[in-house]
């Protein structure tokens, strides 16, 4: 039964998230980062990289340097509704998370909760947010890039959203 809700909620974001992708560009192929994107940026402190997965997976093993929100990032970003949460309450989360809207910032997850990474893509263009991308970290790790259980966590900060 919790699988099958787990799935009709993701077909549900799927097609919530659908009619606003153009708008926020995450139809745009300009939006998908690519594994040489990933291998440069590690450690550039004007990228973050946020892994959208359950807590759980990412404690099992994460991209070196990324973060997690605490949960799947659907989860943390958007609503029952699966809206966006109000803007105030969206500053508050990232600003926690250590992001700010200065960085650039890579949602990755893996097949199964790609949808929570595009969610996150198309809160960020909610927000005004541009410098933003998605990965599938499943490309990482067939290209046998080291995985990490050591957690990230950066220093709180100011997220200001264009978008008020």
């Amino acid at each position: 039964m919790k699988k099958a809700i787990m799935l009709l909620l993701t077909i549900l974001l799927v097609l919530a998230l659908g009619s606003a992708a153009s708008a926020s560009g995450v139809g745009n192929p300009a939006r998908v980062a690519d594994l040489r994107l990933l291998e440069n940026i590690i450690g550039d402190e004007d990228w973050v990289l946020v892994d959208c997965r359950p807590k759980k997976a990412y404690d099992e093993g994460h991209i070196p340097l990324s973060i997690t929100l605490g949960d799947t990032c659907a989860k943390v970003l958007l609503g029952a509704d699966l809206k966006p949460k109000a803007v105030g309450e969206l500053e508050k989360i990232l600003g926690k998370a250590g992001v700010t809207a200065e960085n650039n910032v890579i949602f990755y997850a893996d097949t199964p909760n790609i949808p929570s990474a595009i969610a996150a893509v198309w809160v960020f263009g909610y927000l005004g947010h541009q410098r933003v991308q998605f990965f599938n970290i499943e490309t990482w790790i067939a290209g046998g890039l080291p995985m990490v259980k050591a957690r990230t966590e950066l220093d709180p900060a100011d997220y200001q959203a264009v978008r008020k």
